[in-house]
């Protein structure tokens, strides 16, 4: 399934890109290309900014962290990995990850990562939540 998207990518309140075409098989987020974004994420608030040093697959049962608009700075641990998932607008998803830290409504797409030293790697992005954990 491939679907054409319109919509503005904002970062800090700049438009950053344009989302324009999106395949609903393993994400329901989309990448776009970019020039004039920094490799950097928010860790705790916003004057607390962290550089990206990699980006990987966690390992099912590795901690991970995640920083929300609603919840601030949580970890948890992975709890499953390469799972399908369903969803109701892209029908399967497959090869997601599950992790058990607390999230509330407002911080969907916000960064998963592990921490490398005063750097990060990103590992996923939050979609929400299956069931009640």
């Amino acid at each position: 399934m491939l679907k054409i998207m319109g919509g503005n990518i904002f970062q800090a309140g700049a438009l950053v890109a344009d989302v324009t075409l999106i395949g609903g098989y393993f994400s329901d987020s989309a990448w776009v290309k970019y020039s004039n974004v920094d490799p950097e994420v928010y860790y705790d608030d916003t004057n607390d900014v962290r550089e990206v040093h990699d980006y990987y697959d966690p390992s099912l049962g590795s901690k991970v962290y995640r920083s929300g608009e609603e919840t601030g700075l949580t970890y948890g641990y992975v709890t499953d990995d390469y799972d399908d998932k369903s969803s109701s607008y892209f029908g399967t998803l497959h090869d997601q990850f599950l992790a058990s830290y607390d999230s509330d409504s407002g911080d969907s797409g916000e960064t998963i990562f592990k921490k490398y030293g005063s750097e990060i790697d990103i590992v996923g992005i939050h979609v929400g939540r299956y069931g009640s954990s």
